[in-house]
């Protein structure tokens, strides 16, 4: 399984076909810009959707979501796990629940699911 967890700012790395980055506690309060200026020049060009999902530790609902989100990275999809202590991020995208997800297309938000879900409700093909 390949995964990318990125313990510090300069660990970011590229998979081939999709990417798994985790932004977790230890950078809480770095400022980290997602995604453009952390994907490298040729990945600037992905029309594919970004999916973020937002987690916390605490949250009993989020734990089945983490499976959700490695299947979904398995199947190719870029997405970022972004930790709740993340508050910059949280602010940024108006995160109020727990777990949510943001699929993103360009500078857009284009859906927003909080709660359990179901991939085909990510994707928006239910």
């Amino acid at each position: 399984m390949k995964r990318i967890f990125l313990n510090t700012i300069l660990g970011i790395g590229l998979l081939s076909g999709s990417t798994w980055l985790y932004v977790g506690q230890t950078q809480a309060n770095r400022p980290i810009e997602l995604p453009a200026s952390n994907i490298p020049a040729a990945r600037k060009t992905h029309t594919e959707p970004i999916i973020y999902f937002f987690t916390r530790d605490d949250c009993l609902y989020c734990r089945p979501m983490h499976r959700l989100a490695n299947q979904l990275h398995q199947q190719g999809h870029t997405i970022y796990v972004v930790d709740a202590s993340r508050q910059d991020l949280v602010r940024r995208y108006g995160v109020s629940a727990y777990p949510t997800f943001l699929v993103i297309e360009g500078d857009t938000i284009v859906r927003r699911v909080i709660g359990l879900t179901t991939k085909e409700r990510i994707l928006g093909q239910h």
